[in-house]
């Protein structure tokens, strides 16, 4: 992996060739450690990586941010600038597995984020912009800390600070996008309901897992609701009959945006781990994920139950 800034509207490679992105916490001093709590700065900001999860997992750092410094004024890339400085990745289809623009997932999840104080164009950006290249781990030995801990950390925040602030990712919703909702949830279950989510944007993992059943015991307790469904393959019977009812959120032809506000409305979600469900999941719903990963790693969110393919089941 390499490791990038982002200074004048341009990306830079640091020359640095690393297995892990960053620095043990004991090892660097933050250069934020210097500013008063107090003070009034400008803090731009831009995710390095555009698929729905790069940006979802660490989408309540503006939140975060201005809970110690709340002078600190927050500032993201316009969508057309992030394609500029990212143009080479994109060209190649990066990040485009899921979605056909990357370069506008970081407004789609931001979007609303009383956070923020607004974008910035090129030229706009003058002196470095900070990324989710700033980390500070916490161990050489255990990768499972989530990354925008690691960030906040790099960002000036003790580990007491840290522990005290909800930094789940969460999707901020419009007076209209509400309105949007009611309307939306009457027309369908109009009462509590739950998500499926049984498909993968990476494209060796999207299709029917082996081990899915060890989902099942998880989900028990909500045998008596409906729910919203997206799969990449038919529903058999051995999902048919866990739930009251099925939609296929892929037959209403949401936006992005409009999944995401289901999801996150949703009492559960449950399934297979994918971003879409990462993002929305400090938002108040149920989340219970089966990955195929033996080790989550920075990708992980607290208050998740994490079913893995061993059998092992944890809440971190």
């Amino acid at each position: 992996m390499r490791q990038w800034i982002i200074k004048d509207d341009k990306l830079y490679d640091k020359g640095i060739e690393t297995n892990r992105i960053g620095n043990l916490k004991t090892d660097e001093l933050s250069s934020f450690s210097s500013i008063p709590r107090d003070q009034e700065f400008i803090f731009p900001f831009c995710s390095t990586s555009h698929s729905l999860g790069d940006w979802g997992i660490i989408s309540r750092l503006p939140e975060c941010i201005k809970k110690v410094y709340p002078n600190a004024k927050v500032y993201i890339p316009s969508p057309e600038l992030i394609q500029d400085i990212f143009n080479p990745f994109f060209l190649n289809n990066q990040w485009s597995s899921f979605i056909k623009k990357p370069w506008e997932v970081g407004d789609i999840i931001l979007r609303n984020n009383p956070n923020i104080e607004g974008s910035f164009n090129k030229s706009e950006l003058q002196g470095e912009c900070f990324t989710d290249h700033y980390r500070l781990f916490s161990s050489l030995e255990d990768d499972n800390e989530p990354l925008i801990e690691q960030m906040l950390r790099a960002f000036g925040l003790s580990d007491g600070e840290i522990s005290n602030i909800d930094s789940r990712p969460k999707v901020y919703l419009s007076l209209e996008e509400e309105e949007w909702y009611e309307d939306f949830i009457s027309k369908h279950f109009g009462k509590e309901y739950g998500c499926l989510l049984l498909a993968s944007s990476i494209p060796k993992l999207n299709k029917q897992w082996e081990y899915d059943s060890l989902l099942f015991p998880h989900i028990e307790k909500f045998k008596e609701y409906p729910v919203f469904y997206y799969s990449s393959f038919e529903l058999g019977n051995d999902w048919l009959d866990k739930f009251t009812d099925f939609v296929s959120l892929s037959k209403l032809k949401l936006t992005f945006r409009q999944q995401l506000i289901v999801k996150q409305k949703a009492l559960f979600n449950a399934g297979y781990q994918a971003g879409v469900t990462d993002t929305i999941s400090g938002g108040g719903s149920e989340i219970i994920t089966l990955t195929p990963y033996d080790n989550v790693g920075k990708n992980i969110v607290r208050g998740v139950k994490y079913v893995f393919k061993n059998k092992n089941v944890k809440t971190f």
